[in-house]
């Protein structure tokens, strides 16, 4: 027999819990018929250690009970295991951020350390949805670039692999006619109406990439093109394309679309193909609103849900690549509350989303031997592709044309 002393030390616990335990009935020592100390069996001390590793387990004490009384249910248990299960993943991205944060800020890994990224994407998905600025500034404490904040934010959410995972991921890109799903009609045809609204002298391409849509606002408008986007090749390859064809208005230029206060000048109209979701569209029509001239216009195209229905399988993807489901008539209410006078709406056509998805997956083809069919880069865009060829009728760019509505004061 024990007392309860020998108990607390044996099973680890204290002295208080051991009397809880007793006042509750799930441990009944007997008493020393000479001085009424309490005495503990071999049997005793056999079921506290069990009842402390099924705590451990996740169990509430009413289950132990049921457990420790031969009581067990089955779909008590496998609840608790899935309950656990996502307790462990949650654990294995807290552990995989803080190791890549200490080797980001020390330099050195700890020895014999599983890199695993698992949960690491949620964790960053999480952070970066609830609240982006935050989010941003804590990469930037990192010592991670701006522009690298903005990739690892919407594209590789993997903060050990990332350079190499965005060095497959531009190739791609740089490849491509389009670095996002868009329409030269369309274009043309929007700045043609524009133009029959207002005199265009000046136009701003944000986010811009190799200037598929600056070509076409140039040679319909004869305005000024001024086309930011923040990486050096596809700013080269615009310039390039720009000589080619004569247009020595384009002016190709490095920069971000979060600092207005950087953009030289004002325009008459501002044309952002779906590039406003890396600084977020709200922000995005506020920021860039001082930028217009006093009755500029805005071409935003931005992701929408385009029904009443998303299968659960493609926003359990979208929503880990950051994006916030809302509708057409929410962009248009966000862009009246920003000042703006919505001109038309419309969602971009399928058939652009498809021909740019063609596109992606030929230059995928064409890097597979240099980089191998493996490369997370390639496997990640070609679920995109997967997941956009089998849901893309729910989802698409809702595309605004909007005029800036003069404030009293301008």
């Amino acid at each position: 027999m024990h007392t309860i002393a020998a108990a607390v030390r044996c099973v680890g616990v204290a002295r208080s819990t051991l009397l809880y335990y007793e006042r509750i009935g799930l441990i009944r020592p007997v008493r020393d018929p000479g001085n009424g100390y309490r005495r503990y069996s071999d049997r005793d001390l056999e079921r506290l250690i069990l009842l402390k590793q099924l705590q451990q387990a996740g169990l509430s004490l009413a289950e132990c009970r049921q457990c420790l009384d031969g009581q067990m249910d089955a779909a008590l248990l496998a609840k608790r295991l899935a309950g656990v299960d996502t307790q462990l993943q949650s654990l294995l991205a807290a552990r995989s951020v803080l190791m890549t944060m200490q080797q980001r800020l020390g330099g050195v890994m700890p020895a014999a350390v599983d890199l695993s990224q698992v949960g690491q994407r949620d964790w960053h998905a999480s952070f970066a949805s609830r609240s982006p600025e935050a989010y941003r500034q804590f990469l930037q404490s990192l010592g991670y670039s701006k522009k690298e904040s903005f990739h690892l934010q919407w594209v590789t959410r993997d903060m050990n692999e990332h350079q190499e995972y965005m060095q497959v991921f531009f190739k791609v890109f740089e490849g491509m006619k389009r670095q996002g799903p868009g329409n030269d009609a369309i274009t043309r045809s929007l700045v043609q109406k524009v133009m029959s609204l207002h005199s265009t002298q000046r136009i701003l391409d944000m986010g811009c990439g190799k200037g598929a849509s600056a070509l076409v606002l140039a040679r319909e408008s004869q305005a000024q093109v001024v086309a930011l986007d923040n990486h050096q090749p596809f700013v080269d390859a615009l310039q390039q394309a720009a000589a080619a064809e004569g247009l020595d208005q384009i002016l190709a230029i490095i920069g971000s679309m979060d600092e207005p206060d950087k953009i030289p000048g004002t325009f008459d109209l501002i044309w952002s193909e779906g590039s406003a979701y890396i600084i977020g569209y709200e922000r995005a029509l506020k920021l860039w609103r001082p930028l217009l001239t006093k009755t500029g216009y805005l071409f935003v195209s931005d992701l929408v849900q385009l029904g009443d229905e998303l299968a659960p399988e493609a926003r359990a993807y979208l929503e880990q690549q950051g994006v916030k489901f809302e509708h057409m008539d929410d962009r248009i209410q966000q862009a009246k509350a920003s000042g703006y006078q919505v001109l038309d709406s419309f969602a971009l056509p399928q058939q652009d989303w498809l021909e740019f998805y063609t596109d992606m997956e030929q230059q995928i083809k064409r890097l597979e031997p240099e980089v191998g069919k493996d490369h997370p880069a390639l496997i990640s865009l070609r679920q995109e592709i997967d997941i956009y060829r089998r849901f893309g009728h729910q989802f698409g760019y809702a595309c605004l044309l909007m005029q800036k509505v003069s404030d009293s004061d301008e």
